[in-house]
């Protein structure tokens, strides 16, 4: 059987819902906001108004979505976190910029991941706090050569649940690096890189980074 007549299909537009309780938003100087839908990540142009792709993987809702910064450049990659208690760590497809890859499933969390921070280093590392549901805050680091994640550090607050987590750099060393976390005990805890006195426990704590 022949066919005489070719039908070029393109593709027009896309249309999604958001969750309908948008915790995952992240507007990256790319002009490109990041937004969870269900279980799937959205990546819509705000210049044009219009979504861009749609990315599936995660097997529960998304819960947070956070662009990788990049000194003086723009984002092309880009964390997930999810309720089925893994992050996905997306980079932007060097041959299709319209495609995006997952390049690591980050396992470690044993429940609802909900939410994370980043900071880029000068030397090409990249540093991720994350916090869950499970009582736990775990820290990654990356480099630019492997691209992969790997944990060096896990705090555990059990029973209690970390509900917010701010990494910030004041240095382009891993030795000027602050980590603030907030709990449901009305308390912020601020970790240095190399240690700092806490005033509500009288002890030392280091934040490792090796």
């Amino acid at each position: 059987m022949t066919y005489s007549n070719v039908v070029n299909i393109a593709l027009e537009d896309i249309r999604v819902g958001c969750n309908a309780s948008v915790g995952g938003l992240s507007l990256g100087a790319n002009k490109m906001l990041l937004f969870g839908a269900n279980n799937n990540v959205g990546i819509a142009d705000i210049s044009r108004c219009t979504v861009l792709a749609l990315l599936s993987g995660h097997t529960n809702v998304i819960t947070s979505v956070k662009w990788i910064p990049k000194e003086k450049l723009l984002e092309t990659e880009f964390i997930s976190c999810s309720a089925d208690a893994t992050m996905r760590y997306w980079i932007q497809n060097e041959r299709n910029t319209s495609g995006w890859d997952c390049l690591q499933v980050l396992y470690g969390h044993s429940s609802t991941v909900l939410g994370c921070s980043l900071v880029a280093l000068s030397d090409g590392k990249n540093l991720l706090a994350s916090l869950s549901s499970d009582s736990t805050v775990r820290i990654w680091r990356s480099d630019i050569i492997d691209r992969q994640w790997e944990t060096i550090q896990i705090f555990n607050f059990s029973p209690q649940i970390i509900c917010s987590v701010s990494l910030f750099a004041y240095s382009n060393s891993e030795n000027g690096i602050l980590l603030a976390l907030g709990s449901v005990d009305f308390h912020i805890n601020i970790y240095h890189s190399a240690y700092i006195k806490s005033q509500r426990l009288g002890q030392r704590f280091k934040f490792c980074i090796y």
